[in-house]
Order: structure tokens, then sequence, then C-alpha cells
């Protein structure tokens, strides 16, 4: 979403990586992922989503990515009450 896409895209280009990773703005749920990409990565997006919605995303991203493509999940996890650990509750 606006504005953490042109931010990563600005941080991407300053390190000079525009020729390998690219930035797509959307809604995750509602628009299909690019095919034929090698990675696909979760920062801080799993966290805040039910069972049902991460397996969605996690089946979009399977079916979007090149045989033998990688999938990132860089999250913070909690417990299901969410009282914990407590660095992330």
């Amino acid at each position: 979403q606006r504005p953490v896409d042109k931010i990563a895209a600005k941080l991407i280009a300053q390190r000079g990586f525009t020729d390998r990773i690219g930035v797509l703005a959307g809604d995750m749920f509602k628009e299909p992922l690019p095919r034929d990409s090698d990675v696909h990565l979760y920062s801080n997006v799993l966290h805040d989503w039910g069972v049902p919605e991460v397996r969605q995303l996690i089946a979009a991203s399977f079916n979007a990515l090149k045989p033998g493509g990688l999938l990132v999940i860089h999250d913070a996890f909690i417990s299901a009450d969410k009282t914990g650990p407590l660095p992330v509750a």
C-alpha cells in the first residue's frame, strides 16, 4: 500500500537493485499476483490475518511463483490469545 511501496522502491533504487527487485502495490486478496516471480516476500503481513486469509495468500504465492521459487516470510508471530511472546504482544 502507499506510501510503503514508494519508500521500498526508493530504497531499492538507492541500493542499485532495480534490475532484480520489483515493488507492486495493490489489494493482495483481490488482485492476482504476478506470474513467474522468483521470490515473494511477506514482511510483517501475516500476523495481521486469520488462518483462512494466510492460507489464501500462501496459496496465491505458490501458484504464482516459478517452479523452485522461494516464499520468504519475515514476521512476528504471536500466540492465539495475543499475549505473547512479550516483544511482539
